[in-house]
């Protein structure tokens, strides 16, 4: 087998796994794990065989971790404190089950009807590890450390449904919320209460002894830095969220002169986009997610690209249309964003497995996006007063230079040129204003001057001359 061709098979066996113990040899198909795996279904039987070869190796490589672990284990068995090294087996089996959830996600499938046209696989996996553990406390049945009426068997078989349905299923707390493996103070009461049932069991001397594993932060507890880091990413997708719809039509109808109707086509176009996009792009995730474990190419693709893409819908050169510039812009940057938000958001369920971390990652996600909607809301209308123009100012300069023109033209003999003037300017695209040609409804004039007359302005007549660019009498 060349090195391709082993990397591929790896790849199809990792695949499986992830998909048997998720839904079980029943709920999964050949197609499933070929799409996943991002080959055909050909490429996989050719490497593995069918899916009834595929589960047996899956089966087969999940048992030899088990057994390797077993074994270490069992190694460290003997001690001077034989009750302590009992103990401690306990604590490497549990700790193994955290540590690799689809072997008991395999086994639970198993053992509630799953794959039941295949039966020898108890026989070759299961039996062979019940003997060496019993083999492996039968001195201490000898020796009387464990109590003659103790049933080991059941004991041993006690403690593997109890470890595996913890760490498949979790339990549940007073308020019906599921706390698994990856609840730190869920996992340390169950570690105690599993010494307890151990040791009251097999009848040993003493009292349980305190374990310092359940103090430690299992795998899948996550520290603050950790979830800040995570929730960061929410300050850029609430940034995006909130300026284009505070600042993008604005910015296209009242600086670039783009009317309305088509600036809202701007608008609305990449939101059609996304119902398109957003389901292929979760779909490329989840293959890179299942082949590697990852779902880091997606997301740094957007995230370096949605920056460069959210300025140039800012950024219109003057030789080309606003509209269409703008519009190429906003739909660069949303295939960024649907790049980067979509695989970031299906990340808390694989950060961890328990419900209750998985709680708190989105309750950081949801700070840091009100920070970014926050930030944006209270930033967004600067770009508008660049120019020296206040928000609103924009769209009354056209409609000022029309009534100019109209009041320059009855002024002409009296040696005034307002109207020549008004007549020859172009129209003020660089400078913010609409075409001088262009309609305004005049309740907005009306709002206009109320507005002025509010703020002191309206009687200031050598003011709003100058600003009209007409010279003060």
């Amino acid at each position: 087998m060349t090195p391709g061709e082993s990397t591929q098979a790896a790849l199809i066996l990792k695949v499986a796994t992830h998909l048997f113990a998720a839904l079980g040899y029943d709920g999964t198909s050949t197609r499933q794990i070929a799409e996943a795996a991002g080959l055909n279904i050909a490429t996989v039987n050719y490497h593995v065989g069918g899916k009834r070869e595929l589960y047996l190796a899956v089966m087969e490589a999940a048992h030899q971790a088990e057994k390797a672990a077993l074994e270490r284990a069992l190694e460290r068995l003997p001690g001077d404190d034989p009750v302590a090294a009992l103990h401690r087996l306990t604590d490497d089996y549990l700790d193994f089950c955290v540590d690799h959830p689809e072997v008991p996600a395999l086994w639970m499938h198993r053992w509630l009807s799953d794959a039941g046209d295949i039966t020898q696989l108890e026989r070759q996996y299961v039996k062979p590890l019940m003997e060496t553990v019993t083999a492996a406390l039968r001195p201490a049945v000898e020796s009387g450390l464990i109590s003659p009426d103790a049933d080991v068997e059941y004991t041993v078989w006690t403690v593997i449904w109890a470890v595996h349905g913890f760490a498949k299923g979790g339990v549940l707390d007073a308020e019906g919320r599921r706390r698994a493996a990856g609840d730190r103070a869920a996992l340390r009461r169950f570690r105690a209460h599993l010494h307890r049932v151990v040791h009251r069991t097999l009848g040993l001397p003493g009292d349980p002894p305190v374990t310092a594993r359940g103090a430690a932060p299992p795998a899948g507890y996550l520290g603050r830095g950790r979830l800040l880091g995570y929730g960061v990413g929410s300050v850029g997708t609430g940034v995006f969220s909130a300026v284009p719809g505070l600042l993008l039509l604005y910015y296209l109808t009242d600086m670039l002169g783009v009317p309305a109707a088509v600036a809202g086509v701007v608008l609305v176009a990449p939101k059609i986009w996304d119902v398109l996009l957003n389901p292929l792009v979760g779909a490329a995730s989840d293959r890179e997610a299942v082949r590697t474990g990852r779902r880091t190419r997606l997301l740094m693709t957007g995230a370096l690209a949605l920056p460069v893409a959210f300025a140039l819908m800012f950024a219109v050169p003057g030789d080309v249309p606003g509209a269409v510039w703008a519009g190429a812009a906003f739909l660069l940057a949303a295939t960024a964003f649907a790049c980067f938000q979509v695989p970031y958001v299906a990340l808390p369920t694989e950060m961890s497995p328990d419900q209750g971390e998985r709680t708190r990652i989105m309750s950081w996600r949801v700070v840091c996006l009100t920070v970014g909607i926050l930030v944006a809301g209270g930033l967004a209308p600067r770009p508008g007063r660049a120019g020296g123009r206040r928000p609103g100012r924009l769209r009354r300069h056209g409609s000022d230079d029309r009534r100019d023109h109209g009041r320059g033209a009855g002024r002409r003999d009296a040696g005034h040129p307002v109207g020549a003037v008004a007549a020859g300017a172009a129209p003020a695209r660089a400078g913010g204003g609409l075409p001088a040609g262009s309609g305004q409804p005049a309740v907005l004039r009306a709002a206009g001057r109320l507005r002025d007359a509010g703020a002191g302005r309206g009687g200031d007549a050598g003011g709003s001359a100058v600003r009209r660019g007409v010279p003060a009498r």
